[in-house]
């Protein structure tokens, strides 16, 4: 996939999940970016986000594991909306030995984009529905932004309004494309 990049950070809490992260996304054409720094998240965030020369960025999680079509499907759904400037999915959620415990679902119907005032009334109502391990950012239309250090464990939630309120709508593929390990 030569329109998108792909960093992975990792950290010594995901060490035994790595190789089946990496192999996930081997699967589907993409080698990721390895980065074992030690820095904070926003850090490495904002370094992706600064560098990024491709049309597309994923920052995936290094403890989850993306299904065969995740690239394909968030590519095609982003070329199909360019207004957004981001792709969320959602997911099941599986435990520490990999087992299937959930899954997430859109709380209300799909549309084929949603605006900053949309998400933020419905994350009033439902709670926060976008996972961060699943987003791929249309790179030049977020490349001013930076990751949020100053909201405690909120930090993802306020990089979406930030997304949003700055940058432009997001879409989300409702179904879900990645498995995420609570």
């Amino acid at each position: 996939m030569n329109r998108l990049t792909t960093v992975l950070v990792t950290y010594p809490a995901h060490a035994k999940y790595i190789g089946e992260t990496i192999e996930s996304l081997k699967m589907q054409g993409i080698t990721p970016i390895v980065v074992n720094n030690g820095r904070r998240a926003q850090e490495n965030w904002d370094d992706a986000i600064a560098n990024c020369e491709t049309e597309y960025l994923f920052l995936p999680h290094s403890d989850d594991v993306y299904l065969p079509e995740f690239a394909k499907e968030v590519i095609a759904h982003l070329d199909a909306h360019p207004e957004a400037v981001a792709c969320f999915t959602l997911d099941y959620i599986i435990d520490e030995k990999g087992r299937r415990i959930g899954h997430t679902a859109l709380p209300f119907p799909a549309q084929s984009s949603y605006s900053f005032d949309y998400v933020f009334d419905a994350m009033g109502r439902y709670g926060n529905f976008l996972r961060c391990p699943s987003v791929v950012f249309r790179a030049q239309k977020v490349r001013m932004l930076r990751y949020p250090d100053t909201c405690g464990t909120a930090n993802d939630t306020a990089m979406w309004f930030n997304v949003l309120h700055n940058a432009g709508p997001i879409c989300i593929v409702p179904k879900p494309l990645y498995l995420y390990r609570q």
